[in-house]
């Protein structure tokens, strides 16, 4: 027997009731981390998408290399810091990151193909690759 069943078993109904409403409430509150996340995330991929169509090589291009990867390394460190993901959050995060690599393909894909250095490409481009995470996001909200 687990220890929170040890403890639930002396405890009337209403009581264990609200106790498990404590802990929803808690591991809610807990969980709202994620929602920021997206955001956050959502606006690299919206400034980096562009720069990549719209910096050519040299210095430039390296930096925004390093940026990137400091980037994802960076809110990576704190998502795998946080207490708390609610459930279904991992099921819903990898629906959010495959629609965004598939937008984001054909983004970067047709970009550098057909549109090299267009901002009217990259910039629409850009928001509709951070699209997912605004989305997620909004969703996350709305739990």
């Amino acid at each position: 027997m687990d220890h929170l069943q040890q403890g639930q078993q002396g405890m009337d109904p209403q009581a264990a009731l609200a106790h498990a409403d404590r802990l929803g409430r808690r591991v809610t509150d807990r969980s709202r981390w994620y929602g920021r996340f997206l955001v956050v995330f959502g606006a690299g991929v919206m400034v980096i998408t562009p720069l990549w169509g719209l910096v050519t090589g040299g210095t430039p291009a390296v930096v925004l290399n390093v940026a990137w990867v400091a980037f994802i390394i960076v809110i990576s460190v704190y998502a795998r810091r946080q207490p708390v993901a609610g459930r279904g959050m991992g099921r819903r995060y990898l629906l959010i990151i495959g629609a965004w690599m598939g937008i984001y393909a054909v983004v970067l894909v047709a970009g550098f193909t057909l549109f090299s250095r267009n901002p009217a490409w990259w910039v629409p481009g850009g928001l509709a690759a951070a699209a997912p995470f605004y989305l997620g996001a909004y969703r996350e909200h709305r739990r």
